[in-house]
């Protein structure tokens, strides 16, 4: 997730002109579950949203006002007040990725064969669909981490790294080693996916 790493947070903010006060509201809005009361919706009262509101720094009148104009948001009333504010697939979008296309893309770039010991192996033989579930899960549905996944798989196939079906790339978690082996041979991961 986005959050997981200061530099790729800090990158996102400056790069979609949000201030942090900002990505939190869009973030809760985004998180927080909505009743309906009445004509209106709600959060509910012990939300994270209602709570940063009255004993944290709030949010100005300005700043939803910025997210409304830059079209994260929808306000529902004049007064721009954050709990009438409805969330736009534009923040979604840029945080979250939508998991089957996630996966596949990830199943596109994955080698569909291998050798060992002059033997083809088949690396796509698994349950597809249990398969995505764990992808999604693993990356935390993090548009980010995909990306990071993607690059880092990328690399892989380049420098042969790879000797294993997807199911246990996925399962170990296979990219943090890719990232450790390329970060040692001093080639980060790029801040090119931002």
């Amino acid at each position: 997730m986005l959050l997981d790493n200061p530099e790729n947070y800090v990158e996102f903010l400056c790069k979609n002109k949000l201030k942090t006060n900002q990505f939190l509201l869009l973030y809760l809005l985004y998180t927080e579950k909505m009743v309906k009361q009445g004509a209106s919706l709600k959060f509910t009262k012990g939300g994270l949203i209602y709570k940063w509101s009255h004993e944290g720094a709030g949010w100005t009148k300005d700043e939803i006002k910025d997210l409304v104009n830059k079209e994260y948001v929808i306000s529902l009333s004049q007064d721009y007040a954050f709990d009438q504010l409805i969330l736009t697939s534009k923040f979604v979008d840029l945080m979250f990725i939508n998991g089957g296309e996630a996966f596949e893309e990830l199943l596109e770039l994955y080698p569909d064969t291998f050798m060992v010991n002059s033997t083809k192996v088949f690396t796509k033989t698994v349950d597809l669909e249990e398969l995505e579930k764990n992808y999604v899960k693993a990356i935390k549905n993090s548009q980010n981490k995909h990306e990071e996944v993607k690059e880092l798989l990328t690399y892989a196939i380049e420098k042969n790294l790879l000797n294993m079906k997807i199911d246990k790339f996925i399962a170990g978690k296979v990219w943090e080693s890719i990232k450790k082996i390329k970060e040692s041979e001093g080639e980060g991961f790029g801040k090119s996916i931002y």
